[in-house]
């Protein structure tokens, strides 16, 4: 039944689903009629707690899918220039260069570079897509998933915190920063982030630290909280 209150919590409600009005009369024990609720038309409602006929029922309409982006920092677009341009001249050198039967033919070096260069594009995140239930580190091959249910915490985190960090695993920079590392105040950390200055931490059921770089930290927070 509608109580004041719970205004507020109706009014978020209704921006991700279309929760319905039901009008039901209790001395003649039947429904009136049924009608979607809308906080914009709170007012012309008219509704108070006197009116105890009146039932808010959520029905989820569509799945809450809201976008975050991340794009690269400084330090991401500098390294993946400078990685690109490496690249491009060890290509290019290798063919204009080597001649001698005794070294690598040049396939082999085209072949590594632009293995590296696909691979970190292809697994680097892009952005984040939260939902009802789980929030999607979306990248160009194969997405990354995260259950909210499984998330004990989420908290901004201080760039400081990730300084000297040391990679087990995954790309330092190329299109981004992603992969398992470690340092000294964290400890084992997942990264996938694109820029160091904004950061939120994410902490899991299996104490599991998940890094993530989104553009705007605090509403990212809020959303998921």
């Amino acid at each position: 039944m509608y109580v004041p209150q719970y205004k507020n919590l109706l009014d978020n409600i209704a921006i991700f689903y279309q929760p319905l009005v039901i009008y039901f009369d209790f001395r003649k024990n039947c429904f009136q009629k049924v009608q979607y609720y809308s906080p914009a038309k709170q007012k012309k409602m008219d509704i108070t707690a006197s009116q105890q006929f009146r039932i808010f029922i959520s029905t989820p309409a569509k799945t809450l899918t809201m976008t975050f982006k991340t794009s690269l920092g400084l330090s991401s677009v500098i390294i993946t220039i400078a990685v690109t341009a490496l690249f491009a001249f060890l290509i290019a050198g290798q063919y204009s260069l080597i001649k001698d039967a005794g070294h690598a033919y040049p396939i082999y070096t085209t072949i590594v570079c632009l293995v590296i260069y696909f691979l970190s594009f292809a697994f680097s995140p892009r952005k984040y897509l939260v939902t009802n239930d789980e929030i999607f580190i979306v990248r160009p091959l194969i997405n990354a998933c995260i259950k909210r249910s499984d998330i004990t915490s989420v908290e901004q985190l201080d760039p400081s915190k990730i300084k000297l960090s040391f990679r087990r695993f995954g790309v330092g920079g190329i299109f981004g920063f992603y992969g398992n590392l470690v340092n000294m105040s964290l400890g084992r950390m997942t990264w996938y982030i694109t820029r160091k200055d904004k950061l939120v931490k994410l902490r899991t059921k299996d104490k599991k630290k998940i890094i993530l770089s989104p553009d705007e930290t605090e509403q990212f927070i809020n959303t998921i909280t």
